[in-house]
């Protein structure tokens, strides 16, 4: 009997992490864009310079209520619409506000980016805001911080916190704020943060995926405050090699805005495990 004779055993390809065209735009955006060809989900991600260390500290929690709430309603379209137009375009949103930084992004199909872009930058410049929403999310922060302490992974973890930072420091406390600082926010309190850190001054904006860099640029017109709706655009570049690595941490690390259910608390038995009842849907602590 004949056999077929195996196939030959090539060399491995080297993997190397895609080298970005790096744009900044005259409102000060940096666009990085990562040109992935026959990738049809495309990313994208928002890094702002909103540390928590600047949210007044008889209100902390302001910049995850702020974030969570920002996609609930515009202007245009309130009370849950432009949400649904995000769906109708295959597009999730995610977001954490953390410690040194805040993100916000999303995912949708790469031939549907170019309608989901400006979407996104009405959210980012026109959020309402209004009164339900807020209070809505600022009672699942609390509920959150309540599952929180009855989690010894992430009492522990808090624990730790506060026992290397110090209570002091905005890093040995709750990321997400605490019932008494929690129910002092106001919607006032909210625009006023987003008014002062969701601008692109200092802000990148990452987007990977089978896109072309002049899509990515037309959709991000409407979030030009002051500024013409046809801007110069400054002269693209190509990163060095090596340059992006902070990039690749931060889409790695990336976590989902959507509310995950809380990790249950846990009972050591012996050698096994248990887990008791079935986790909820709440907000799970910022990191």
């Amino acid at each position: 009997m004949n056999r077929p004779a195996r196939p030959a055993v090539s060399t491995a390809t080297p993997w190397h992490f895609p080298v970005p065209t790096t744009t900044r735009l005259p409102n000060g955006l940096n666009v990085w864009h990562f040109p992935m060809p026959g990738q049809h989900i495309a990313t994208f991600e928002l890094v702002l310079p909103a540390p928590l260390s600047a949210e007044p500290a008889d209100r902390e929690g302001l910049a995850t209520v702020a974030l969570h709430t920002i996609d609930e309603g515009t202007t245009a379209h309130p009370d849950g619409r432009i949400g649904e137009l995000l769906e109708g375009h295959g597009c999730t949103l995610h977001g954490t506000a953390r410690y040194r930084y805040t993100t916000f992004g999303g995912q949708a199909p790469s031939r549907r980016l170019g309608d989901v872009l400006p979407l996104f930058a009405e959210v980012l410049t026109d959020p309402t805001y209004a009164e339900r929403d807020l209070a809505h999310h600022v009672e699942a922060q609390v509920a959150g911080f309540d599952s929180l302490l009855a989690s010894p992974r992430q009492a522990m973890r808090l624990a730790l916190r506060r026992a290397l930072f110090g209570e002091a420091h905005r890093e040995g406390r709750p990321g997400a704020g605490t019932p008494a600082t929690l129910g002092a926010i106001t919607r006032a309190d909210a625009v006023a943060w987003h008014a002062a850190h969701f601008t692109p001054g200092h802000a990148s904006l990452v987007v990977a995926g089978a896109v072309d860099l002049d899509d990515v640029l037309a959709g991000l017109d409407g979030w030009f405050p002051d500024s013409p709706a046809v801007v110069a655009r400054l002269p693209c570049r190509r990163s060095p090699a090596g340059s992006s690595s902070w990039i690749s941490r931060v889409l790695c690390r990336r976590r989902r805005r959507s509310r995950p259910a809380p990790s249950p608390a846990t009972i050591r038995t012996g050698r096994r495990c248990v887990s008791p009842g079935i986790p909820s849907r709440g907000p799970s602590p910022a990191g």
